[in-house]
């Protein structure tokens, strides 16, 4: 399902590159793709456009590892303003809205209706609904990460919190934050705390 997904996403990519059809001929069609994606990740990214460039010898992904998040959004931004941008960037949902804004992404409607075996219905609503802005198709999701909350029933209890409910809200959160707060060596100093 990723292989796929990124094929399609450089194929839409490709086909809005426009260029002559002479220019394609010449020789393998380059696309920079920069990326947050380290560690393991990274790895199985790296793996992934390997995979890729090995199926389709007519284009090659040139994968630019950019750091962290942070830093690539602000490299993303510097890009535009030196007129260096990448030809594919991963990046969030806050900054592909600044960037539609800007008018410096190019809508993928009119090239996901020239591809024949794109299956909305593949993607799960949620990430689609991510990607699109006033019923346009901006981005595609790429990686998805699953906020979750642990939470210590024990504590809860401890500190008067009803471990069965835990905070639904930010404010819930902040508030139980603030109780399990806690200086348990009496030093005026919190030794524990709620987070």
């Amino acid at each position: 399902m990723r292989l796929t997904m990124l094929m399609l996403i450089l194929a839409i990519i490709i086909a809005g590159c426009g260029g002559p059809p002479e220019a394609v001929k010449k020789g393998p069609v380059e696309i920079i793709f920069w990326h947050g994606m380290g560690g393991p990740l990274g790895d199985a990214l790296k793996e992934m456009i390997n995979q890729f460039n090995r199926a389709n010898p007519e284009i090659v992904v040139k994968e630019v590892h950019m750091g962290q998040y942070d830093t690539l959004q602000q490299k993303i931004i510097a890009s535009l303003v030196a007129g260096t941008s990448p030809d594919l960037a991963q990046c969030y949902e806050a900054l592909t809205m600044k960037l539609i804004s800007a008018g410096k992404i190019i809508p993928l409607n009119q090239f996901i209706d020239q591809q024949l075996d794109f299956r909305k219905e593949d993607i799960f609503p949620s990430f689609l609904a991510n990607n699109t802005y006033d019923g346009v198709i901006y981005s595609m999701p790429f990686n998805k990460s699953t906020p979750v909350m642990y939470y210590n029933k024990d504590l809860f209890r401890k500190y008067g919190l009803d471990p069965e409910k835990p905070p639904a809200t930010w404010d819930e959160l902040f508030e139980a934050s603030k109780k399990l707060t806690v200086d348990t060596n009496g030093d005026g100093k919190p030794d524990q705390w709620g987070q």
